[in-house]
């Protein structure tokens, strides 16, 4: 009996332990952009990919809409990426006077034992001053175990 009580006691530990305390999970991939104001209608804008992950490829890359004219720099990436690793793709875009531009960032990752994560990101060049980075609403979604919620960037 004595043999079983400290067994006992650490199955109760494992399952009575706090959620407050697990360990978030993070993506393969997190993307984040960050920008400098250059000139009345120039922006400097970086695309910032860390890999969470051992990755046999990743890529990443900008989509600009119509209208906003890249003046310096490439719009994509490929490569290897290593946990931890942090790849930067920079840009330099012109805009015009009187409109506001929507730039995605987007990112493929091919795991090692097979399989691709996507992700994108949104960053919206405003002519009124305000540049901001565009957060969508939760999606939820509804399982056996309880609903879910999605963030998208």
């Amino acid at each position: 009996m004595y043999k079983i009580a400290p067994l006992f006691i650490l199955l109760c530990l494992l399952f009575v332990s706090d959620p407050a305390i697990a360990v978030k999970t993070r993506p393969p991939l997190e993307l984040s952009f960050s920008y400098r104001y250059l000139s009345e209608n120039e922006t400097q804008v970086t695309l910032i990919a860390l890999s969470n992950v051992a990755a046999t490829k990743v890529s990443i890359r900008f989509e600009l809409p119509l209208g906003l004219r890249l003046l310096e720099g490439k719009v994509a990436w490929e490569g290897l990426m290593k946990p931890g690793e942090q790849k930067k793709v920079e840009i330099i875009v012109q805009e015009n006077a009187s409109t506001s531009y929507e730039i995605l960032g987007k990112a493929d990752i091919h795991f090692v034992k097979g399989g691709i994560f996507r992700q994108e990101r949104r960053l919206v060049l405003d002519r009124s001053g305000s540049k901001t980075l565009q957060r969508r609403s939760p999606v939820q979604n509804k399982s056996p175990r309880g609903n879910i919620l999605e963030f998208r960037n």
